[in-house]
Order: C-alpha cells, then structure tokens, then sequence
C-alpha cells in the first residue's frame, strides 16, 4: 500500500512539474511576441517639453498632412494624452510624407490654456 501511495504521489509531482514547464513556455512565447516590434512602432512618436508638467490635465495633438499638389496642410488626425505625459504615439502609423503637428495643453479643470506653433517633421 506504501508502495502506491509513493507511486501516486511520484506521478502526481511529474504532471505538476510537466506542467509548470510548459506554463513557462508558452509565457517565454507571449513575452517574446510582445517584444518583437516593428520598426514603425518604435519611432511613430511625437515629444515636447512643458516647463510645469504639475499643473496639467492632458494633452490634445493635432497633426495635419501636407499636399504636395496644392500646398495645403489638412488635418488627418486629434490625438489626446490619458495623463500630463510629453509624449504620444501616432496611431495609425503615418505612411512616408510631410506632417505638421502643434500641442493644445490643457490645464487641472480640463480648459485648453495654450497652443504651441506648429512644428514640421516628415517620415
């Protein structure tokens, strides 16, 4: 009876530790997609400097595209910040072009109290 019982308790610790491997596996294997970015993804972000990050809410960017044909800039998208951060992704990515893009900083009671000059960048 001793016998099956060390049996049992020797298969029982094989499957658990089977399946923990595999466990650690496939997280190697989530972890490891996550990390493999495209090379957009990396650099499809616009950043700024505020000298009082403290006393603000959040940001609103705007960026326009330029047409080549006639030289005039449209609006394409209005990106807003979840926080006070300096920074912000452009989703969706931004085929090759020539943008402009300016920052509307709003303020603790969520008012827009300044806009920056529009600042070019092409990709």
């Amino acid at each position: 009876m001793e016998i099956k019982f060390r049996l049992l308790l020797a298969i029982f610790f094989i499957i658990l530790f089977s399946q923990k491997l595999y466990s650690e596996e496939k997280q190697d294997e989530i972890s490891l997609k996550d990390t493999e970015v495209s090379a957009e993804e990396k650099w499809q972000y616009l950043e700024w400097e505020e000298e009082n990050p403290e006393f603000v809410l959040n940001y609103e960017v705007i960026i326009e595209a330029l047409d080549e044909t006639n030289g005039i800039y449209t609006q394409i998208n209005r990106l807003q910040t979840e926080t006070n951060t300096t920074y912000i992704q452009i989703k969706p990515f931004l085929p090759p072009g020539n943008y402009r893009y300016k920052v509307i900083t709003y303020n603790l009671i969520g008012i827009a109290v300044v806009e920056s000059d529009w600042f070019e960048f092409r990709i």
